[in-house]
Order: C-alpha cells, then structure tokens, then sequence
C-alpha cells in the first residue's frame, strides 16, 4: 500500500471519530506511565458482596472452558489453546490470549468447585495462583491495560471468600480501580468504557467511597443510554458482547440491589430490554449467531443468563421478531436471521465484519448456513474472517462491503441500509463503499428458502455450510437433511473455506459461490429442505 493510500485509509478511518475519543487518543501517548500497584494503601476498609452467582459460574458450559483439572496439572487452556504455566508472558500467544491470562477468570471455576465439593485443593490452587499473580504477573505489561483490570476485579471479588489474605486482595483490588478511575479508555468508548464504569461502580460500593459512586453510578446509566439501543441491543451488533455487557449488568445489580441504592431500578430496566433482544434474536437455537465479531466460549450463554435475569430480578423477556436491524424469520421446523443493520456505531468499528444482508438458517436449533465466525484477533486469518466471503452475502464486481482493515479499524463503509419485512420475508438494501447497490429478498415458508439478489454490476453470493455438510451435483447432505439447490440465473461452484464459532478453535467446510454478469435480472438460489427420515416414511 502506497504513502497515499495509507493516509487516505487513516483520514477515513478517523474522521468517523468523535472529537474527544481523538482527543484522548494523543492525551494517552503522552500521558506519564503508571502502574496500578502505585495505588495501593497499607490497610484497607472493605464491604463484601456476594458477586458469585450460581447460575453464571456454576453453568456447565462455562466450566467446561477451562478445564480446572488441567490446570490442577499446570496446564493452562483459554480460547481452545493449552500451554505449560510457568509464565505470565507468552511470546507466542496472541494478545488475546496472554490478556485472558490476566483476567483470571479461570479461578472462578476452581471456587465453584470448591463450593460445590469442597474439596481443599481447589482453594489452595487459588491461593497459590493469586500469590504468584501478586508477586509476578501483576508487574507485566498486559496485567496493567484497563481493560484486563476491569474484568479482572470482578473475578477476583467473585472468588474473594476462598482467599486467605484477605488484606492483600482488597488492596489489590483498590488500588486497580484506583487507577482505573484515571486511566478510563475514553480513547476507545464503546464496551471497553463500559467495563471500566461498571468496574469503578462495583468497586465504589466495595470501598464505600460515596462520592466516586455518585460520579460514575450516572456516568455507567449515560453510557449505558448510549450503548443500548431502543430495543435492547447492544449498539455494537455483537451478540456475543450483547452478552457480555448483560452479565456486567446482572454483577452490577446485584451490589446494587443488596445496598439498597435507588439506582438499582434503572439498572433493572436495562437488563429487561436486554434480555429481550437475547431472547428474541437467539431463542431455539444451539448457539450465539455469527455476526461481527462473536463466538461461543467469551460470553456467558443465553439459558445461564436469562434464567438468572428471572431469578434474581423477576425479568422475563419478551419475543420480537426484529431487533436494531436483525430480522428473524421462523417457519415451525427452521429459523433463519438475517443481518440488516448498519455496519456499527460510526465511531466504535472494531468489531465489524461485511456481513450486512447476511443470515443464518437453523433447522431444530443447528446451524446449516452458517456465517464463518471470528477465530481471531491477531493474526492472518483475522482479515478473512471480517471480509463479505466470509459471510452469506454478496461480493459486487469484487469488491468488499466496507473498507475494513488491521485488526479493529475501518475506514469507508456501507450506507444507506434500509430493510422490511412481513411474516414470511424479509427485504433489504445497502450500498457499498464504493457506492454500488445491492438488494435482497429471502423468503422462508415450509421449509423452502429463496434468495433472489440484484447488484449493480456482476455479483458473487457466498453461501457456507456448517461442517459436516456436503455437496454434490445440487445436492447438499448431512446431519439427517437433504437439501436441493436450485441456482438462479445463476451459475454455481464449490470452495473450501474455514469456520470458527469458537474463538481458537478452526474447522474446515464447504462454500458454495454463486456468479452472474451484470445485468437487471434477479440472481440467486431456492432451496428445499427436507429429513432424510422423511422421505423414507
């Protein structure tokens, strides 16, 4: 890329900023260094709350993440990858990998256990790892971003009964929201601000420091008017991190509620709308849909969640069948989601993908067209997994949706997006960044799917099977279907390609590419599903 290029992606790129969020991006590469263990105090007055939550951090899902009997063993698995302990760097893991390292999120599976059996060495292998975190981990650069410091003072008070040196917890703890309160990530916005706030919240009520609570109880509720939209979406269009922010909410309730803080209500009403817009985009189907950046072992899953919303705070969600710009169609045995929404907050792109007027189709909960999913966030696959092949859209005359690129950053982007739909379809329009158009019908009814494109020049429409489905001479097979493929004006090929619902963990499938030249007509495919214990009956 050319000196040119390279500015003109950079101007594209900030100027979609907000003032401050530029702002703050030179205030921080000039700010003095610090390191939050600078904080600490020598003795320290502390509430305790109970911030473990059973239904969260007892769910078999989550657990079985982290295999605690491996570690018990000093091996280490985070996002699908095990290593040898022994460090608290890993040069040749990713960034992602070595900040999930720092939120130890890990012992909390060991405290489950340890409530749950009571067996002795769960809390030992706690202690221990949190003394050589003190001694060790805390000095690496990694443990001091604030991101990692507001997930990790939540674990570390949801484990905090198990911990002998209480004193020394609890000035970790203060000192890392200390610095918190003057390292914020205003640079960035979006949920890393937001994790910084609900961590300052929770840790205001920790430390009965009133006065810091007033601040950021209303700066958390600003944000969080921000952040959620209308309808209860997260505003990065992330269901995984829809997810995440849910469960900050349901940790931040609880301190609330058992304070008794007025505020409490507010937060509440949040968690209402949110578990709404979960259960509506994800309710029968087996796992998080994969639009922009989202897989299925960061989050807390939809069952843990929801069931812990109506336990703790009598929430129960509400059925829509649209959502900020996603759109769901359901036909009694398959479930289609379609993406019609913007490519994300203008000035919050990092976790974007060219997915707009993408969809995936569920038949009895499992995927059978699937988006490719996010493996990474570091590394070589990463430009692939955001890109429009990556998903079942169009490509038009080879060109990308939106201008993404590094690792969170985007430039030029689609416009324009518009959709609607009645019970059985679904239409939708965007242009791209290079301001070509693109339309889409999808029709479901009894098992049947039709989608019909127009572009404004030759167009390539990718559709990706789940692993374990094969196609052949318009005949795609697997998991007890057998699905015709009928292109229209279309012509049709098979490629290999790549699928990640896990983050870390990359399994091989088949997409079907659909061609046509430029021209007015309607291209695309209908399809036909059917159990192959059907056609024998």
């Amino acid at each position: 890329m050319g000196a040119v290029s390279k500015s003109l992606l950079l101007f594209n790129t900030v100027r979609y900023l907000k003032p401050n969020q530029i702002v703050n991006q030179v205030t921080k590469r000039f700010k003095k260094s610090e390191q939050f263990w600078q904080y600490e105090k020598k003795e320290i007055d502390y509430r305790s709350f109970n911030l473990w939550i059973d239904g969260l951090d007892n769910d078999v899902e989550f657990m079985r993440r982290f295999k605690p009997e491996e570690l018990l063993e000093n091996r280490l698995t985070l996002l699908n990858a095990t290593r040898e302990c022994g460090s608290w760097n890993y040069p040749d893991a990713s960034h992602l990998w070595n900040f999930n390292v720092h939120y130890l999120e890990y012992l909390v599976p060991f405290y489950s256990l340890w409530k749950s059996t009571g067996n002795e060495k769960y809390r030992t292998m706690i202690n221990q790892i949190l003394t050589d975190w003190y001694e060790n981990g805390s000095k690496e650069a990694d443990s001091n971003q604030s991101y990692t410091i507001s997930l990790r003072v939540v674990n570390q008070l949801i484990i905090s009964d198990a911990v002998d040196d209480k004193q020394r917890l609890y000035k970790s703890i203060y000192a890392q929201y200390r610095y918190l309160i003057r390292h914020q990530e205003t640079h960035l916005l979006g949920n890393h601000y937001l994790e910084n706030l609900k961590a300052i919240v929770i840790c205001s009520m920790v430390f009965s420091e009133d006065d810091a609570y007033k601040v950021y109880i209303r700066k958390l509720i600003d944000e969080l008017d921000e952040e959620i939209t209308a309808d209860g979406l997260h505003f990065e269009l992330s269901i995984m991190y829809h997810k995440i922010v849910l469960e900050d909410l349901i940790r931040v309730a609880v301190v609330l509620k058992a304070a008794g803080k007025s505020d409490y209500e507010q937060i509440r009403n949040k968690i209402q709308r949110m578990s709404t817009a979960l259960y509506s985009i994800e309710c029968g189907i087996e796992r998080t849909p994969l639009f922009n950046d989202s897989g299925d072992n960061v989050a807390k899953t939809r069952d843990s969640l929801l069931k812990t919303c109506k336990e703790l705070f009598e929430v129960t969600p509400q059925e829509k069948k649209q959502i900020s710009g996603y759109y769901r169609l359901d036909d009694g045995k398959s479930t289609v989601i379609m993406d019609c929404g913007e490519l994300s907050p203008t000035y919050m792109p990092g976790h974007a993908h060219c997915d707009c007027l993408s969809f995936e189709m569920f038949v009895d909960g499992k995927p059978v067209f699937v988006n490719s999913g996010t493996y990474q966030y570091q590394g070589d696959k990463r430009k692939f997994f955001r890109s429009t092949a990556a998903h079942n859209t169009v490509r038009i005359n080879g060109h990308e949706q939106s201008e993404l690129w590094g690792e969170h950053r985007a430039g030029r982007r689609i416009r324009g997006v518009r959709a609607k739909a009645d019970g059985q379809s679904i239409q939708g329009v965007y242009t791209n960044y290079l301001g070509e158009h693109h339309s889409r019908k999808l029709k479901l009814s009894d098992n049947i799917l039709a989608v019909l494109d127009k572009t404004d020049g030759g167009g390539e429409s990718y559709l990706h099977l789940a692993p374990g489905f094969k196609y052949t001479d318009g005949l795609i097979r697997g998991n007890g279907l057998r699905i015709t493929v009928q292109p229209v004006n279309s012509e049709v090929r098979t490629d290999e390609s790549v699928y990640a619902a896990e983050f870390g963990r990359l399994l091989d499938n088949i997409v079907l590419v659909f061609t046509w030249k430029q021209d007015q007509q309607e291209h695309g495919y209908k399809i036909k599903i059917v159990k192959e214990n059907e056609l024998n009956d």
